[in-house]
């Protein structure tokens, strides 16, 4: 409420009192770390600058280390890998033009995955994979010779075929993953068909393919359940922190606020256990301000609160109001409303007054209605 604003000191019973704590109590750094920024909250990705992408910061693939630099070596050393068995490794249908360019597709691929991306793999990314599964199959698989029973490193491209892949079912695409399985054997059958007039020549190449995939799908499975366990229980922890940080914040604020109150009715207060009669007038300028804090904590700022002692002290009737509701002013705005506000009130001396704060059109507009006549508005 009053902690909106710091409060100027003031010796009479309506006046405005420091009240750093109720800032602090608002807006500390501690509240302020417990809260996060919600569950749409994103960190920046570790490896090169040109490459960091925000990723939420309850993804998985940060538990399991997809977005770090390990990913990037892992990528550069198996670059040297294929590379090397299929240019040396994979006859001379490998050095075909076409074959160079089925390599620098997967390799392209693969880095689809690498580049930091939310878990799931978008669908973009996965269906851009599949088709360079496809493309990478066919691509090779229809130059590969056809009396040749052990094809051996001549069929090169079913390892990083089967890499991307793994990577699918890693990145929780294992339906995109089998997909991508049932197309390259698909593939490869269709090839066999058409140069033996059987499926069987290229499935003996290629049906060993599956298995590993198995064995990854079943790892993929228990590792993202293990990594969703972890997120639930962080996001359940957080959760836990932001309602303590809310409720000692609600603490401090309500005990800030009341040591003001005290700071205000002191001197009233003092006056009373002394056996002294205070006046009058006094007494209704503290009634009022204390109103005014509850009502219009918008307004509850020098000098406006200084002006409105004044005024009431030398009988004016002042009504303030505050319809802002959970849409507040901010603190240039309060400074702004406060100021223009007081020389209103000064201005009109000892007649009776309303001071209203209210959003018109999505912006905050002050009025001053002096003696139920002329009227006073700024839009700040």
């Amino acid at each position: 409420m009053i902690g909106r604003g710091r409060e100027a000191a003031g010796a009479g019973p309506g006046q405005g009192m420091p009240v750093d704590a109720v800032r602090e109590a608002r807006g500390s750094d501690a509240v302020r770390e417990a809260r996060g920024s919600g569950p749409l909250r994103v960190v920046p990705t570790t490896g090169p600058v040109f490459l960091r992408r925000p990723i939420p910061v309850d993804d998985i693939g940060h538990y399991l280390g997809f977005f770090g630099v390990v990913p990037w070596l892992l990528f550069a050393l198996y670059t040297v890998n294929v590379t090397y068995a299929a240019l040396m490794l994979g006859g001379p249908a490998a050095h075909t033009p076409l074959s160079i360019t089925v390599l620098v597709t997967v390799l392209a691929a693969l880095l689809l995955v690498v580049l930091p991306s939310p878990t799931p793999l978008p669908a973009w990314r996965t269906v851009v994979i599949l088709a360079v599964i496809v493309f990478a199959t066919a691509a090779v698989t229809w130059q590969l010779p056809v009396d040749v029973t052990d094809l051996g490193y001549q069929t090169w491209e079913y390892n990083p075929c089967d890499l991307l892949m793994f990577c699918l079912a890693i990145r929780a695409r294992i339906v995109s993953a089998w997909i991508g399985q049932v197309a390259m054997q698909a593939t490869v059958a269709a090839w066999s068909v058409a140069v033996t007039g059987s499926p069987v020549h290229g499935l003996l190449t290629s049906y060993t393919q599956a298995f590993p995939l198995v064995a990854c799908s079943v790892f993929a499975i228990g590792l993202h359940y293990t990594a969703r366990q972890i997120v639930a229980h962080r996001v359940a922890e957080r959760a836990r922190a932001e309602q303590e940080a809310r409720a000692e914040e609600a603490g401090r604020a309500g005990d800030a606020e009341l040591r003001v109150v005290r700071e205000m009715a002191a001197p009233v207060l003092e006056q009373i256990v002394a056996g002294d009669a205070p006046e009058p007038a006094s007494v209704r300028a503290l009634e009022a301000a204390l109103r005014d804090r509850i009502r219009s904590p918008s307004l509850a700022v020098e000098p406006l609160t200084s002006a409105l002692r004044r005024a009431r002290e030398r009988g004016a009737d002042v009504v303030v109001l505050d319809d802002l509701g959970d849409d507040p002013l901010t603190e240039p705005q309060r400074v702004a409303a406060a100021s223009w506000a007081a020389a209103r009130v000064a201005e009109a001396g000892g007649s009776s007054m309303t001071l209203r704060v209210a959003r018109a059109h999505a912006q905050p507009l002050v009025t001053v209605s002096i003696g139920g006549g002329a009227v006073s508005q700024l839009t700040l």
